[in-house]
């Protein structure tokens, strides 16, 4: 299917099961990188893994290597607080869980394999810090409002602590798990036994509202950041150490496990390195502002730094350099196919590559291309292939259609002044159309048959009927008509759906060749009754969205009855409807407008990128 315009990107798969289930969560996601900044980052304790929360809704778990492994969706507004499970008995290489908290005033307890086990939710505020007990028994949920809450791992209260006429902006634990410490605007550090609740110390030093907070490894002190541009070290018993000057607000601080190496990080996005005892720093630019997460890895070897204003983690060398980064793929979503074993997906990126993802979520092949693709396809099942995706067809901007072996990249052809292909059912021809209105019907492996011109305006949408036998194909373009050949391009009959006033973005055949739904401009979608070239129904997207790609629902095999269901991408959601009684249900799950949709062979999946 033909998509005009890239968006941002995420990949979703959807399960269907039953057909109209709502709010349906998307059971994997393709690893491509953050799309918002960094808010939070945190270190599983065996040092394999490590978590990421985002500005884009999600928290990510790479690897070591940089790999993106799973990326959790639940989160309805921005992740500002992320943690690791620690090592228990139960857990002797600790990370089982995560707990994440978000602006939508929910935090969310969770498997490593991406599973919710419980939620809380809090109705008037943000959650600001999350932890897990040192002993991994209690978890410590910190909301901007100053209110502390311990909870089990059901989400239930277990006790609470209130940080007096403050704004919390963080809370930690101390390593022995025995203090809780928590800061915010009012300027000073409380610190209370983490079990009875009873206040022990109250750090007075800063003039303005603190914003970090962390204790070193063996807990005998605690580093503050301020937005007064000052960091101050501490003694857990309540003295003040040393005071550190910053060149800006400090968003950030973290302390080395032998706290003699203090981090800050500024609202000016500038990391500074200072020795504890001599005051002596070193300086090293991180972002071009607000570093906003900083720690040390457990060994002290390694710096993680991340701001909320970019999608991307780093890990530096003591000395600055970096050493890894974390960012995954980060470039949108043109199109996307998946091959007719269900095995592969096939991704086209707007930075004029694709790449080929096997479904346990690793890229397994790259290609590049002159520029931008705008489509995509695997080959269908043939006599000669009989699973077929032996090879793909791209349509891309150089106005250059090409055929490919998938399996050593071969070239096998290419077809001049069109920048969008399909196959036809069978896979014996290909259609293709360009930007100057004309579209070609070719013969795989003889050449054109059929040179066609169909319209003034440019080609916007192409689709082969995939009735068995049948060699029907139309046009769709951005004058708001669609053309339609019976076979190879006989007998063309031309059926205006807008009177110019909504392009075509999407066509797709049903079943049984009866029928051509269109997915336009404007959110209207129609439906056409091929004997009589009428339409016959007709809906509007929720929100009246744009329609940016549709398909009709595979009817099971052998089944007689026709559902003539359509799915259509409407803005940033996945719509589902019933022709017949006209409902719509929505799959939610993006952040931004879907541009892309794919059916699994036996309709029980559905993918979209944006």
């Amino acid at each position: 299917m033909f998509m005009r315009n890239s968006g941002l990107i995420v990949i979703c798969l959807l399960c269907l099961h039953p057909l109209f289930a709502q709010d349906q969560k998307a059971s994997l996601v393709i690893p491509i990188g953050h799309t918002g900044g960094v808010s939070s980052v945190d270190i599983s304790p065996d040092g394999k893994y490590w978590i990421t929360g985002s500005l884009d809704q999600t928290v990510k778990i790479w690897d070591w290597n940089e790999m993106e492994i799973r990326t959790l969706v639940g989160h309805q507004k921005n992740v500002l607080t992320v943690a690791f499970s620690p090592k228990t008995q139960t857990d002797p290489d600790g990370g089982q869980y995560i707990l994440s908290g978000s602006s939508d005033r929910s935090a969310i307890l969770w498997d490593r394999n991406g599973n919710q086990i419980a939620k809380y939710f809090e109705e008037k505020q943000d959650v600001i810090s999350v932890a897990f007990s040192p002993n991994g028994e209690e978890l410590l949920v910190a909301f901007r409002n100053g209110l502390i809450l311990i909870l089990d791992y059901q989400c239930k209260e277990r006790r609470r602590f209130q940080l007096p006429g403050s704004e919390l902006c963080a809370a930690v634990y101390s390593p022995d798990g025995k203090y809780i410490a928590a800061a915010g605007s009012q300027k000073t550090i409380a610190i209370w036994k983490s079990t009875g609740g009873a206040s022990l110390h109250t750090l007075v030093g800063h003039a303005q509202t603190v914003n970090s907070l962390c204790f070193n490894a063996d807990g005998k002190f605690i580093a503050s950041g301020s937005k007064d541009g000052t960091a101050i070290l501490w003694k857990t018993t309540g003295s003040k150490e040393k005071t550190f000057k910053h060149n800006s607000e400090v968003l950030s601080v973290a302390l080395s496990p032998d706290a003699q190496t203090l981090l800050t990080g500024g609202m000016d996005g500038v990391m500074m390195v200072w020795d504890v005892n001599s005051e002596v720093s070193e300086k090293y630019r991180c972002s071009k502002r607000e570093l906003s997460t900083l720690r040390f890895t457990q060994d002290g070897r390694f710096i993680v730094c991340a701001s909320r204003t970019e999608p991307k983690t780093q890990i530096r060398q003591l000395n600055g350099k970096i050493f890894k980064v974390l960012q995954g793929y980060t470039s949108a979503v043109k199109a996307l196919a998946l091959s007719p074993d269900g095995k592969s997906l096939l991704i086209a990126h707007a930075d004029s590559t694709a790449k080929i993802w096997n479904m346990s979520n690793m890229a397994i092949r790259n290609l590049d291309y002159p520029d931008q693709l705008e489509t995509v396809a695997f080959s269908p099942p043939t006599a000669t292939d009989s699973i077929g995706g032996t090879f793909i067809l791209t349509g891309c901007e150089d106005r250059m259609c090409r055929l490919q072996n998938i399996e050593d990249n071969t070239l096998i052809t290419k077809i001049p002044r069109a920048n969008q292909a399909i196959f036809s059912e069978d896979g014996q021809y290909i259609l293709t159309g360009n930007s100057d209105g004309a579209a070609q019907c070719w013969k795989v492996g003889v050449g054109e048959l059929n040179p066609l011109s169909h319209s003034e305006r440019m080609v916007t949408a192409l689709a082969f009927s995939l009735a068995p036998g049948s060699k029907a194909f139309a046009i769709g373009s951005r004058d708001g008509k669609v053309v339609f050949w019976d076979s190879l391009g006989a007998n063309p009959i031309t059926i205006n759906l807008s009177n110019g006033s909504f392009s075509i973005s999407s066509l797709a055949f049903s079943s049984d060749g009866k029928y051509l739904v269109s997915g336009l401009k404007g959110g209207s979608t129609k439906l056409v009754d091929l004997s009589t070239r009428q339409v016959v129904n007709s809906s509007q997207s929720q929100g009246l969205s744009d329609i940016s790609a549709i398909s009709f629902f595979p009817d099971k095999p052998g089944s007689k009855s026709k559902t003539h269901t359509i799915l259509r991408a409407a803005g940033k959601d996945i719509e589902i409807w019933n022709t017949k009684t006209r409902a719509v249900s929505q799959f939610k799950g993006h952040i931004s407008d879907v541009k892309s949709i794919a059916f699994s062979s036996d309709g029980t999946m559905i993918f979209s990128g944006r």
